[in-house]
C-alpha cells in the first residue's frame, strides 16, 4: 500500500505515519501489520517490528505473514523462534522454497546443523540452479562436521561465487577442519585479496 510505496521512496517518516494510521483504523488486518513491521524494520526497530507481528491473533496469520515473522525473528538473532514459526509453515506448504531457505538459516543459527542440512538439501532439489542455496548447504555441512562434503559443494560454485570473499573464507574453514593447512591459508588469503579488490 501507500506506506510501502513511501518506504521504497525513502520517505520513512511519512511511511511510519501512514502505517500507524492504517493500524489504528484496522488493527487486525494482517497486511497493515506487515506494512508497519516493514517500516519499523527499515528503521532498525527490530523488537517493535516483532511485536507488531506477534500481537496479531494467530487465526489471522497467513503464510506470507508467518514468513515475515520468521524473517524478523532471524534479524533479531532469535533463531529458535524463527524455527518455531517457519517449521510448521514448511511442513504445511512443502514447496514454499523461500520459507524453507529461511528455515535452514534459522536452524544454522540455532546450532541445529542436521536440520539445516536437511532443509538446504531440499531447497537445492527445488531450486537446483540457485548458488546461494548450494552455498548454504556447504556451510551447513561444515557446521555439521562434514567438511569434505562442504568442499565438494564449494568446488561446484567457484565460477558463480569466486568473487565473494565469504566463499573463500568458508572454503578456508572447511580445509582447516581437514588439517589441509597450506590450502586453507591460500583460500583465506584469496578471500582477503578479493575483499580488497571490492573495496578499492
Amino acid at each position: 500500500g501507500l506506506a510501502m510505496a513511501l518506504l521504497r521512496r525513502g520517505s520513512t517518516v511519512e511511511a511510519v505515519e501512514v502505517a500507524t494510521r492504517a493500524r489504528e483504523a484496522d488493527p487486525y488486518n494482517a497486511r497493515v501489520r506487515l506494512a508497519r513491521s516493514a517500516v519499523l524494520s527499515a528503521q532498525g526497530k527490530w523488537a517493535e517490528a516483532v511485536w507488531e507481528l506477534e500481537s496479531l491473533p494467530r487465526q489471522a496469520w497467513s503464510p506470507r505473514f508467518q514468513l515475515a515473522l520468521g524473517e524478523v525473528y532471524l534479524r533479531n538473532d532469535w533463531p529458535e523462534s524463527a524455527v518455531s514459526v517457519l517449521d510448521p509453515l514448511v511442513k504445511r506448504f512443502t514447496g514454499f522454497t523461500v520459507a524453507r531457505y529461511l528455515l535452514g538459516h534459522a536452524a544454522l543459527g540455532a546450532n541445529r546443523a542436521d536440520k539445516a542440512i536437511t532443509e538446504f538439501q531440499e531447497v537445492v532439489r527445488q531450486a537446483p540452479t540457485n548458488p546461494n542455496a548450494r552455498f548454504s548447504l556447504g556451510v551447513a555441512y561444515a557446521q555439521g562436521g562434514q567438511p569434505a562434503e562442504a568442499l565438494a559443494v564449494y568446488a561446484e560454485l567457484g565460477a558463480a561465487m569466486g568473487k565473494l570473499p565469504v566463499y573463500h573464507l568458508q572454503r578456508a574453514l572447511a580445509l582447516a577442519r581437514l588439517a589441509r593447512w597450506d590450502e586453507a591459508i591460500t583460500a583465506a588469503e584469496t578471500g582477503h585479496l578479493v575483499f580488497g579488490t571490492l573495496h578499492t
